[in-house]
């Protein structure tokens, strides 16, 4: 089965929550609740409450890089292109973006023509993350 996670990038803070266990959007007063697990377990969960204009929610691909670490929504992962199963030298950054019109997630990059265009991740690549689109956003 596949693992479905959620972290919240605070615009205001700057702050990334990451051990969101549950959240709930009130749409009518644009508000955003988050149930998360405190740093120490004995507290157990708390809340905090946002306004949706103040947040960003992204999702866990279900994807790992090559040193295993988690690949967000959001994130900036460096990209060599897999050429027989070996790593091609050229690097490029792309943005991990999820693509509603073919339902899955995908790389985000800029071409020659200085537009951002989409791609599968698939096996097509070998990825590492390097950091996310908040945080980060001198790496594009």
């Amino acid at each position: 089965m596949r693992t479905i996670k959620f972290r919240v990038f605070n615009k205001k803070s700057q702050n990334m929550i990451n051990n969101v266990t549950g959240f709930a959007i009130d749409e009518t007063k644009q508000k955003l609740r988050v149930w998360r697990m405190n740093k120490n377990m004995k507290d157990g969960m708390g809340t905090e409450l946002f306004r949706l204009g103040d947040i960003e929610l992204m999702q866990f691909t279900g994807l790992k890089d090559e040193s295993d670490n988690e690949i967000w929504e959001g994130d900036i992962v460096e990209t060599r292109m897999n050429h027989h199963g070996k790593p091609l030298t050229n690097i490029f950054h792309s943005i991990i973006r999820y693509n509603e019109n073919v339902g899955c997630w995908q790389i985000s990059y800029k071409n020659i023509d200085d537009k951002f265009v989409y791609d599968n991740i698939g096996f097509r690549y070998f990825l590492k993350v390097v950091g996310n689109i908040h945080k980060n956003k001198d790496l594009l």
